[in-house]
């Protein structure tokens, strides 16, 4: 045997949750990016103007040691001025030294998440003792190199001595102490300290291309003046960091950019959202309009679903249409052959009370015995008619229940109510086999099938009735099959066997609905039942679903 080709790999297509997941995240992230971009930006802000102030401190301070110790008298013995003089140095506030103390790199630290903004700076004040005249002659040494740094940087610079008080700055306060000051005070112990302050002005809000900075914070860093590891002074460096507004109109065309990226992702996220959803279910909605208007066959499956649950309602609505349009189609046809059925009876009845009217008194008593026993004969058939229709009815609405047959006690017990038949069972499953089928409708799957004998086989026929177990696939059955010595039936008749109404014995009562209930009852218990076609008589075959841990 050759194998048989696989088939087409389902298309994979992502659930709605997860469209919608990754669409709603998408757009949560627009905002929150933002939110989180410009608070990380201020940040970075702050921390730009921090790094930058602590390298021109660093450098600021080199060349006030130097200016110090050179201004120092030559008979001076410079460590011992310097003990006498500096203040010891702090071992837990200076930085740690890496690379064998060859480097003590400072990093900025100061985050407006996490450090507090201080209220604005202390007064200076007047000092207790005025400084040494070797810290002023160094203060005035390198207030040009202030000056120059201040216009370069815009910064605020000040040098104090050891007591804090200045000696050189790029605008007042010389001469005042700055003592009180927590960052002043910090760097005289040897520590690098950063704050951020408030600012308050009285002038109006720059323009945003003006060099003002318009930011209500400040940022002040002091660095310690260390000399043979003692603290001389220190550098107080002041300056109002860049506000986001400012810093956004600075770089607006890199911005701009951005923003038109994130634009046209919002488009694509538009875009995705309109293919995978929106598309696919305006699509439904139309073919529902037209399955509305009377339009068959428009509903079909969707060609480009979008999404797996999309797929799955499309197929299940293609299904579902086609299966009112089937029962539409049966319900019309079924309606036109019960008028047909009953049309025949009811015009023999009706023709038979007309005559009996207008000639009752004439008519013989056998006539009127005749014309009476026709009347019974049809009454009898359209109530058997009535029955059939209701079974059928019933059965074309069956659905498999919790009930269960034993079936070979069942089969035995109807078999010997058709006395009229020569019958043969053959029985290859214990007494406890079960089939998935109440006793009441296995009686009138079995009953009927043997009615069918009865009517086409004729009384006296034989018939062989065989009960087995058989797996077709992964499911196990319980066969039925039933062959009688009758005509049989032709290939023409055999492809009409199971429609309502089709019999070719209506001359002895048949209605044409036996089969076709049976069909009914055994496809709504996920049966199977087909013409077996025996080389003589009639044959059918019945497999209704095995009960697990029956027989």
């Amino acid at each position: 045997m050759s194998a048989v080709p696989p088939g087409p790999r389902p298309k994979y297509r992502p659930r709605v949750r997860t469209v919608l997941l990754v669409v709603n995240l998408m757009i949560l992230a627009l905002p929150l990016g933002g939110i989180a971009a410009l608070r990380l930006y201020e940040t970075e802000l702050i921390q730009r103007t921090e790094a930058e102030l602590l390298g021109q401190g660093a450098v600021l301070a080199d060349v006030y040691r130097r200016e110090f110790l050179q201004r120092l008298p030559k008979n001076v013995d410079r460590q011992s001025f310097l003990d006498g003089y500096g203040r010891p140095l702090d071992p837990d506030a200076a930085p740690e030294s890496i690379g064998e103390r060859r480097y003590t790199p400072v990093f900025p630290t100061l985050d407006v998440a996490e450090n507090p903004i201080l209220p604005p700076a202390e007064p200076a004040e007047r000092p207790p003792a005025p400084p040494i005249s070797t810290a002023v002659i160094a203060g005035k040494a390198v207030t040009p190199t202030l000056m120059a740094t201040q216009r370069l940087m815009l910064d605020g610079i000040r040098v104090v001595d050891v007591n804090g008080t200045v000696v050189a700055t790029t605008s007042g306060e010389l001469g005042l102490s700055l003592a009180r000051r927590e960052e002043v005070a910090r760097a005289l112990r040897g520590e690098y300290a950063r704050r951020m302050r408030r600012r308050f002005t009285d002038h109006p809000q720059p323009a945003l291309d003006s060099i003002s900075r318009r930011k209500r914070v400040r940022v002040y860093v002091a660095m310690p003046v260390i000399a043979r590891d003692r603290v001389i002074g220190a550098v107080v460096l002041a300056r109002t960091p860049l506000d986001v507004t400012k810093a956004l109109y600075v770089h607006r065309w890199p911005l701009l950019k951005g923003f038109g990226i994130l634009l046209a992702l919002v488009l694509l996220v538009a875009a995705l959202t309109s293919r995978t959803i929106s598309r696919p279910v305006a699509k439904l909605i139309a073919q529902s309009e037209r399955a509305r208007r009377g339009e068959r066959g428009s509903v079909v499956p969707l060609d480009h679903a979008g999404t797996r649950e999309v797929a799955q309602l499309s197929a299940a609505f293609s299904q579902m249409a086609a299966s009112l349009e089937e029962r539409a189609d049966y319900i019309r046809d079924f309606a036109a052959r019960v008028s047909h059925e009953f049309k025949t009876p009811l015009t023999a009845i009706r023709g038979a009370v007309e005559i009996m009217q207008d000639h009752f008194e004439t008519m013989t008593v056998e006539e009127q015995r005749r014309f009476l026993s026709n009347l019974d004969k049809d009454a009898e058939r359209l109530d058997h008619l009535v029955r059939r229709l209701l079974e059928q009815a019933r059965a074309d609405v069956v659905r498999p229940g919790t009930g269960n047959a034993a079936i070979v006690p069942a089969t035995r017990q109807i078999a010997r109510t058709f006395t009229d038949l020569k019958m043969e069972i053959t029985e290859s499953i214990s007494e406890t086999t079960h089939v998935r089928m109440d006793e009441e409708n296995f009686a009138t799957v079995l009953r009927n099938l043997l009615e069918n004998v009865v009517r086409h086989a004729g009384a006296g026929a034989n018939v062989r009735v065989t009960l087995s177990r058989v797996e077709v696939g992964q499911t196990a059955y319980v066969r039925l099959e039933i062959n009688d010595d009758g005509p049989g039936v032709s290939k023409r008749n055999a492809d009409r066997a199971f429609a309502p109404f089709f019999t070719t014995a209506r001359d002895t009562g048949g209605t044409g609905l036996g089969l076709s209930i049976v069909r009914s009852l055994v496809i709504g218990h996920q049966g199977r039942i087909e013409l077996t076609h025996p080389e003589r008589g009639f044959g059918i075959r019945v497999d209704l679903p095995y009960v697990e841990g029956s027989g």
